[in-house]
């Protein structure tokens, strides 16, 4: 599927940013804009963003839509399953991968798809977002918003159901790529943990956006 896509740079690496559930390509503004001496693309995944819809919308389905071949993948929530599930089952995907607290096991199913269908359903307004998040910069507040309000609720319910149960994190020992996982509220730091490839940090004080909690983080991990 030909996603909508949003560029950064025009540098030889090549770097894929990954949205999570509800998101954008355009919410990662302030992580593409950092990243020195690359080509960043950040697509809207399919169903979100200004991206077409489609029939289906497992893991499988949105990581054939990201191509192959980049020299970093960072994905974000259902972005890091995406990217996880690439990176197993294509060795070309990626040289290496960040994860953003990715959402690969869930324990409470039913209530989690609640709360996203309502998200996508009922969108937050800017304000709302920026009040419950102060220390976040006004513009990540403003491109959430806009995000929640162009991701098809439909799409949103199918993405839960089409790739339960949510039991993923399997998935993470099969990567033989260079990994590091920021483990957050949705992600068992240990997740890889057999893993000699994968490395998982936590970062007390952050909740499941880390990068808008503490972008220069992420930047540095890069």
């Amino acid at each position: 599927m030909e996603l909508n896509r949003h560029s950064w740079g025009d540098g030889d690496a090549r770097v894929l940013l990954i949205h999570g559930i509800s998101g954008s390509g355009a919410t990662w503004w302030e992580i593409a804009a950092g990243i020195p001496n690359a080509t960043v693309v950040a697509p809207d995944l399919r169903g979100h963003g200004e991206s077409p819809r489609a029939g289906e919308y497992s893991a499988a389905g949105f990581a054939e839509d990201l191509g192959s071949g980049w020299d970093l993948a960072i994905g974000h929530s259902l972005g890091g399953l995406n990217a996880v599930w690439a990176a197993a089952h294509d060795p070309g995907f990626t040289k290496r991968l960040i994860l953003l607290d990715p959402v690969l096991d869930l324990d409470d199913f039913d209530g989690v798809t609640r709360a996203n269908v309502d998200e996508a359903t009922n969108p937050p307004s800017a304000q709302q977002i920026a009040r419950e998040n102060p220390h976040w910069h006004p513009e990540h507040a403003r491109l959430k918003a806009l995000a929640a309000r162009q991701a098809d609720p439909h799409a949103v319910e199918r993405t839960m159901h089409d790739n339960a149960p949510w039991a993923h994190s399997p998935l993470a020992d099969a990567l033989t790529v260079p990994t590091l996982v920021f483990a957050g509220p949705m992600c068992s730091p240990a997740v890889g943990a057999g893993n000699p490839h994968v490395e998982t940090r936590t970062v007390p004080g952050t909740g499941h956006s880390l990068h808008r909690d503490r972008p220069e983080l992420v930047l540095e991990s890069i």
